[in-house]
């Protein structure tokens, strides 16, 4: 009788332990305190501390027939209008690991083209400042604004990559778009994630 049990407990044992190892084969959950997007304004650090709240999506527009990702977060203290700073990416095909560039444009509509990317950054005071203009569209003009984004790892359910970008404004409503420059530089992030793609 003793035999028989020590075999059943030795049996119960090694599946115990296939059972432990075959799981932690799969992508570890990530800690909330190790999510995270930091930045470089103009020489000085910003750290938005994110938690899975502030998840990155990835989606389909059927009617485009462009994949888009959304990449946010927000100050401590963010009221939504200030204190944030926000990457939107566009690509004709399945977003993969890869540098985009933001003058590299995409076809939205029949004539119409999109930069790949658009930043946006709402400092203490609420005042905006973005990159979002395609020299492409406005041939006549000079336009400054820069930025490239690095996805580095995109796993089930974590995104992980750099960026930098120059941005300018501060944006007004009345008299549009001012020409002070905000270097970001030394950008990364580590944010949950969120595939919203049929």
């Amino acid at each position: 009788m003793n035999r028989i049990l020590k075999k059943i407990g030795l049996v119960f044992f090694l599946a115990t332990m296939q059972l432990l190892t075959s799981c932690s084969k799969t992508e570890d959950p990530v800690p909330e305190a190790d999510y995270f997007m930091k930045f470089k304004v103009n020489g000085d650090w910003v750290n938005y501390p994110v938690g899975e709240f502030h998840s990155v999506v990835f989606f389909y527009d059927s009617n485009s027939g462009l994949y888009s990702a959304l990449i946010q977060a927000l100050g401590p203290g963010s009221t939504g209008t200030s204190d944030f700073f926000s990457i939107t990416l566009w690509s004709e095909a399945a977003l993969e690991e890869k540098t985009y560039r933001l003058q590299e444009g995409v076809r939205a509509y029949e004539n119409v083209f999109l930069p790949s990317l658009n930043f946006t950054r709402s400092d203490l005071q609420g005042n905006m400042y973005n990159a979002v203009l395609l020299r492409q569209n406005y041939p006549n003009i000079s336009i400054p604004d820069e930025g490239s984004l690095t996805l580095t790892h995109i796993g089930s359910d974590l995104i992980e990559g750099t960026f930098e970008a120059n941005l300018y404004g501060p944006i007004s409503a009345t008299t549009g778009r001012g020409n002070e420059e905000l270097k970001v530089t030394e950008g990364s992030f580590r944010m949950k994630l969120i595939v919203n793609i049929p």
